[in-house]
């Protein structure tokens, strides 16, 4: 489950707007970023790829507006932490890796872009 800041900022960042809320920040500028205390967490890269990342800080937070992007853009993966490591993937399946904290996750496929294009259309 998300709080109301992590949705409210996927949100924007799914649609391509720009929102600032306590420590998270997220823009619009040539590619959409999230910022969390200064550090990027979340960008699309040129080739419309959603890249995620801990950013070097593996707590609530940062996981907290991650699973909200992955979950605005109809992902089932998560990031997760159990006994001290962090892992993205699938929970409930098992299907999970674990992951660095200043490793760079790349949305796996299309889908990622294939929901802010979508977004961004239906809001012209």
């Amino acid at each position: 489950m998300t709080t109301k800041t992590g949705k409210r900022i996927a949100e924007a960042f799914r649609d391509g707007r720009i929102l600032k809320l306590g420590n998270t920040v997220t823009h619009s500028l040539g590619a959409s970023h999230v910022w969390l205390h200064g550090r990027v967490i979340a960008w699309v890269d040129r080739e419309g790829v959603v890249q995620l990342s801990l950013s070097g800080w593996p707590g609530a937070t940062t996981r907290d507006r991650l699973n909200a992007i992955l979950e605005a853009l109809g992902s089932p993966s998560r990031f997760f932490q159990h006994r001290y490591t962090q892992y993205y993937g699938i929970p409930a399946t098992g299907a999970a890796r674990p992951v660095d904290s200043v490793e760079w996750v790349p949305l796996a496929g299309p889908l990622g872009m294939r929901a802010l294009l979508a977004a961004r259309m239906a809001a012209e």
